[in-house]
């Protein structure tokens, strides 16, 4: 449908032809029982009318796919949370930059992302009460261990200092009053194992007194989680 209220359908050669709005009407009609909601010119037309299309297109032109007519598996759970033209969070099915006439389509902005907040990002360090945990270890390694009542973890790489984290532990065994040579480091390293990152976790553990025998290497893949 145009500005103007013409209605025009797409000819496989890529030609328009103008069509009765009873015509459209029937089309539509027939598109939205097999699933489907507004159409992409509907969508389009919302997104400049709410000033919101400029930004859409900056944001890479996603469309969130729902449908409550499809039975198909991947339509079942809607696990992506992203906000739409009005700001409001939904959940959607599949993330694609290509409409979709068969299901429910929702323009797309920025996705919701809830941070964990026990999450030890890359090169940096905890020593907390509560639960930390870290991912992401491919050629990076992470170190964690319990001293006394607090939980350290650090996310390894190969630009990470490790003499802030040496100093940080040994104030931290002071205050605890630990002896050094009971701690157990657990020493997480990435599925592409690098030495590099698993050398700075041994100098960490060796530096502030831990004796080698007590240290627990595992390797992990890059979507597993570790957790202290």
């Amino acid at each position: 449908k145009t500005k103007k209220g013409y209605f025009y359908k797409l000819k496989k050669n890529g030609e328009k032809k103008r069509i009765s709005q009873e015509e459209y009407n029937r089309k539509n009609k027939i598109r939205k029982m097999i699933g489907g909601g507004r159409t992409k010119d509907e969508i389009i037309d919302e997104l400049k009318n709410k000033g919101k299309y400029d930004e859409w297109v900056r944001l890479g032109s996603k469309f969130g796919l729902t449908s409550d007519t499809l039975k198909a598996e991947r339509f079942l759970t809607r696990p992506y949370k992203y906000y739409d033209v009005d700001g409001e969070i939904v959940n959607v099915s599949m993330v694609q930059p290509t409409y979709r006439p068969d299901v429910d389509n929702i323009a797309l902005f920025n996705q919701h992302v809830v941070e964990d907040p026990t999450y030890v990002k890359p090169s940096t360090f905890r020593i907390e009460e509560g639960p930390l945990s870290t991912s992401g270890l491919l050629t990076c390694s992470g170190l964690a261990m319990i001293i006394g009542t607090k939980k350290f973890m650090t996310h390894l790489a190969a630009n990470t200092l490790i003499e802030p984290i040496i100093y940080a532990i040994k104030d931290e065994i002071v205050k605890e009053k630990i002896d050094p040579k009971t701690l157990i480091p657990f020493i997480y390293t990435g599925k592409l194992k690098s030495p590099l990152t698993l050398q700075k976790a041994k100098n960490i553990c060796s530096s502030v007194g831990i004796p080698e025998e007590n240290y627990k290497i595992s390797r992990v893949c890059i979507n597993y989680r570790v957790h202290i």
